[in-house]
């Protein structure tokens, strides 16, 4: 999706689940950024393995979910000059690819809105 950026703070990410998932974006997505958001030494090897094209920055320290989204908009405002949409989700799968370019295609049809997806947590089988 042209100009559809995807921001994924993260601390300490499982390996199993992170890797997989950020794969999957990345061939989904052409602007994936991470914030390794003060994750633990022995998390960095993780955040080395991830495709060339994702984009990862690093706090030295944790710094919240809230300060990660912000540091990641922050570098898209002052390294991008197209910006169709910003689209935030967790790092372990909870938030399904389909789902984030759902958030994304009805973020750039309502360019004046704010999107925001829900789940049903319901279930028995709610990630």
């Amino acid at each position: 999706m042209k100009n559809v950026f995807v921001v994924i703070p993260t601390l300490n990410p499982e390996e199993e689940i992170f890797l997989p998932f950020m794969e999957k974006l990345a061939k989904e997505f052409s602007h994936v950024i991470v914030v390794n958001d003060g994750s633990s030494e022995k998390y960095q090897s993780i955040f080395a393995k991830l495709d060339k094209k994702i984009v990862v920055l690093n706090h030295y320290i944790n710094m919240g979910k809230g300060r990660a989204m912000k540091t990641a908009i922050n570098h898209i405002l002052n390294n991008y000059e197209e910006v169709a949409s910003i689209v935030t989700a967790d790092s372990d799968g909870q938030h399904t690819i389909k789902d984030i370019k759902a958030c994304a295609e009805a973020s750039i049809k309502n360019p004046k809105a704010y999107v925001l997806g829900c789940r049903n947590i319901s279930g028995s089988n709610v990630p």
